[in-house]
């Protein structure tokens, strides 16, 4: 991933104006946006004194419609509960990782009101963003045409904030947006929302101290989660890409997997030893690559290791 724009505010100090700059900065890049090459307009200042809730409601989406890195800016340690369900919404998250990478971008802008699409999701349906920078609520209707649709489709609408679906809707869909706000909606042709395998570790880093003479084997545990409705084929490690040292058995599923490392310290010498793992899996049917998680194990030899 790469920076596109400056930064986005001074430390601890939320711009607003300067955000949605940045926003429509990064825009303009959305075509070299795609898996494994992202565009990084900076971190979220989701949070930062001086926003309301709406406006920090509108930067998260806007950051997921864009498919960009989502870095927190904000005090994780004095969070409201309002800030802590932004940055927490799974659905929101969701259309930021799709697996299909695309990255949304602005299909007309009045001034106060622009819609955001072009970004189909890996399960068919469409992900779309209202964004409303003028002082009273507005009133607008998204029409299927605009969005590269037939007029006749009749659509399902799911509301990423609201959390709730109504249809099917033919020709086009009204939303209603409050100053400083968006609607973020994901369309769909079946009445199924389902959400992309989005992925949680216990831990990125291993760490392990070994301090007599006589060789042992420590053990250290990386445990991932799939948050998604939607299940991923077991992760796997290529032990040929380990130090000798080092041993990484999978235990679990797609949804669910712990990762058990084992160190052999025989012969070792005193010093600190680093190693990076890398899990993959593999769609079962054309055996692309889906996804990859990386962590670190770190060892520490105090003394050195007779055999």
């Amino acid at each position: 991933m790469w920076r596109t724009t400056a930064d986005i505010c001074a430390p601890g100090q939320a711009d607003w104006a300067r955000a949605i700059r940045i926003a429509f900065a990064n825009e303009k890049l959305a075509a070299f946006a795609g898996p494994g090459h992202w565009n990084d307009p900076d971190m979220m200042i989701v949070g930062l004194p001086g926003l309301s809730e709406a406006q920090n409601r509108s930067l998260f989406s806007l950051w997921c419609v864009m498919a960009s890195p989502l870095i927190a800016g904000n005090d994780l340690r004095a969070m409201d509960k309002a800030t802590i369900g932004i940055l927490t919404n799974l659905e929101a998250i969701a259309v930021d990782q799709d697996p299909l990478g695309v990255q949304g971008r602005v299909v007309w802008n009045d001034g106060n009101v622009s819609l955001w699409a072009g970004k189909p999701l890996f399960d068919g349906s469409l992900a779309v963003l209202v964004l409303y920078q003028g002082k009273y609520r507005a009133e607008r209707t998204i029409t299927w045409e605009e969005l590269g649709l037939k007029a006749a489709d009749e659509l399902y609408v799911r509301d990423l904030w609201a959390h709730t679906t109504s249809g099917p809707h033919a020709g086009g869909f009204e939303v209603s947006v409050g100053p400083g706000d968006v609607a973020f909606l994901r369309l769909s042709r079946k009445n199924d929302f389902p959400v992309p395998p989005v992925l949680a570790a216990d831990t990125y880093l291993v760490s392990l101290r070994s301090t007599g003479t006589r060789p042992e084997v420590l053990t250290g545990t990386v445990t991932v989660t799939n948050k998604g409705s939607s299940g991923l084929p077991p992760w796997r490690v290529d032990p040929r890409a380990l130090p000798s040292w080092l041993t990484v058995e999978g235990l679990g599923n797609g949804k669910a997997q712990t990762f058990v490392n084992k160190v052999s310290t025989s012969g070792l010498k005193k010093g600190a030893y680093h190693a990076q793992v890398r899990a993959d899996n593999v769609e079962p049917v054309s055996g692309r690559p889906m996804t990859a998680l990386y962590y670190d194990v770190d060892l520490e030899v105090g003394r050195t290791v007779r055999r």
